[in-house]
């Protein structure tokens, strides 16, 4: 399941609770339930793409749990299906819309999982649309009218970084082209922290130290990952690049926590400052697990 990436989902929805002016004291469950919706749709994809690729990791990845005999694949099954109903029972307890957006989500990892992913720039689309839905489960269960710019600011920025990311993932093990695009996270992660981040919190926004510390963060994560992958000899970036897009996926939080300043809703700063949190756990787990 990938255990340092499932620090990186939370921060999805409560991003998009925020943006779309959700008020956490007003509906606190419901906001815990689309974080839940939200990790279990990302461990049941998870589960689903190991189980999908078994016979492609047993000549690529042959220490990976399936091919490598230590998960029997009925329990990596039922894992699975547990995941996926988890999901649905947590986005019928938010009501409103969100059942129907969990549901977007669901099919969009089934679709990754059993097709898009093998298909040249579909596949990164469907995986930054995922993250995207899983904002928008959190937007959902805000239950408000939200103010679009802003939201459509928290999608934009996570499709964006997300299929950067994506780019580099597909050619991971790849011998002759590990390491392509490694240039377009830290593209992204600039123009998102120049021409936004940084703009907003200097004309006296009433998060902008929690915003510019998360933008802060942000960046430093996505250049220690561009440069491990620089730096390395070409014949080690097929050892390289899978712990950098682990280092990647990680920037996800302070991105989420940026998103979470930039709504400055009530207890906003709080609630970033936690999220951003969740990168000591996520850095401390990547130690043992592995995040791509």
């Amino acid at each position: 399941m990938r255990v340092p990436n499932l620090f990186t989902v939370p921060g999805d929805p409560v991003a998009g609770f925020f943006l779309a002016g959700g008020v956490a004291l007003t509906r606190p469950t419901q906001l815990l339930a689309a974080c839940g919706a939200g990790v279990s749709l990302y461990a049941a994809g998870l589960l689903l793409n190991d189980l999908v690729d078994e016979e492609i990791d047993r000549k690529e990845r042959p220490g990976r749990p399936l091919p490598g005999g230590r998960i029997p694949r009925l329990h990596a099954i039922v894992a699975c299906i547990a995941s996926f109903s988890i999901a649905g029972a947590l986005s019928l307890y938010c009501g409103g819309a969100t059942p129907a957006v969990t549901a977007g989500l669901g099919l969009a990892v089934l679709a990754y999982n059993l097709w898009c992913k093998r298909v040249p720039i579909l596949g990164e689309l469907n995986m930054a649309s995922c993250r995207v839905l899983n904002f928008l489960v959190g937007a959902s269960a805000a239950a408000t009218v939200p103010f679009m710019p802003i939201l459509s600011l928290g999608i934009a920025s996570v499709f964006l970084y997300v299929t950067s990311v994506t780019i580099v993932a597909r050619f991971e093990a790849d011998e002759d082209r590990a390491g392509t695009g490694i240039w377009a996270p830290l593209l992204i992660t600039g123009f998102l922290v120049a021409f936004i981040a940084l703009p907003t919190f200097y004309a006296g926004h009433p998060n902008r130290i929690t915003g510019l510390a998360a933008a802060v963060v942000w960046v430093l994560t996505v250049s220690i990952a561009y440069l491990k992958v620089s730096k390395a000899e070409p014949e080690r970036r097929t050892e390289v690049v899978p712990p950098a897009i682990g280092i990647f996926i990680r920037g996800l939080i302070p991105l989420q926590a940026w998103l979470i300043a930039v709504s400055s809703m009530p207890g906003s700063a709080m609630i970033s400052v936690l999220i951003l949190s969740l990168y000591l756990p996520a850095t401390l787990m990547s130690r043992t697990f592995y995040g791509s």
